[in-house]
């Protein structure tokens, strides 16, 4: 179990799984366990906090995961985590499916998910209005006995548009609100560096909460981003030729844990 303590630094590699099931780049189940193996290596030599399985190359994307993609998840996260018992593992489905995400962590033993949708109304031009009914996760959450599983909540999420008026603020605070472990901040695109304001707000607004950056972490700002954040979700900074690689993730870290 992921536990939070105030000055601690947690640092989840993101993966960019080859594709599951029925997608293009789909490659078969031991790509996708080998590709994540690998970077599971990586950042436990490392010593970051864990990795965060997300179906980053299913493009195009499905507002909802399909069955063979769950099944595929699913499949290639309980094998990992027979062989990483203690190591800690998430899971996300893009768009976003927290549903899909909680039922294949509790089914895989893995000890959080990511949504990038919770609480704020939110537009995306190709998939429309996004919003998550959080009172109908909830009893999803309690029916599934999935309260062990951390909920990892992005406020006010890159790529997609506000429908409402709210400061980030009020976001960090519902989102905890609904029953987020932890909120995530980002950039405006993948790889964007997070608005340090924007930050403040937020963990200003949940100062006992886990507060992640959810973009444009690395080694170049990332002393500057922990002197308010509790750690990041970091994928591209990390990567050589689409994969987590050692030399990537210990140089992030030297930084991280001198800071």
């Amino acid at each position: 179990m992921i536990k939070y303590r105030s000055g601690q630094k947690y640092i989840f590699g993101v993966s960019h799984l080859p594709g599951l099931l029925g997608k293009e780049l789909y490659k078969g189940q031991e790509a996708l366990y080998l590709h994540a193996k690998k970077e599971i290596e990586a950042i436990k030599k490392a010593g970051l906090t864990g990795l965060l399985l997300e179906n980053e190359n299913d493009r195009p994307y499905t507002t909802f995961a399909r069955p063979e993609q769950i099944a595929s998840m699913t499949a290639v996260a309980s094998r990992l985590k027979l062989e990483y018992p203690d190591f800690p593992l998430g899971v996300e489905y893009l768009i976003n499916d927290p549903k899909a995400s909680l039922a294949t962590a509790k089914a895989s033993g893995l000890q959080f998910i990511r949504t990038d949708y919770w609480v704020d109304k939110m537009f995306r031009e190709e998939y429309g209005e996004l919003e998550v009914d959080t009172d109908e996760f909830k009893n999803y959450r309690d029916q599934i006995k999935a309260n062990d599983i951390l909920v990892f909540a992005d406020i006010q999420v890159k790529y997609a548009q506000m429908r409402e008026e709210k400061t980030i603020a009020e976001s960090a605070k519902q989102a905890i609100s609904a029953g987020a472990d932890a909120i995530v901040v980002s950039g405006n695109a993948t790889g964007e560096a997070v608005d340090l304001t924007d930050l403040t707000e937020a963990k200003n607004a949940v100062p006992d909460k886990m507060v992640l950056v959810g973009s444009g972490f690395s080694h170049e700002n990332a002393e500057e981003i922990l002197k308010i954040a509790d750690g990041a979700l970091v994928g591209t900074s990390l990567m050589e030729n689409s994969i987590i690689t050692y030399k990537k993730a210990a140089k992030l870290a030297e930084v991280v844990f001198k800071s």
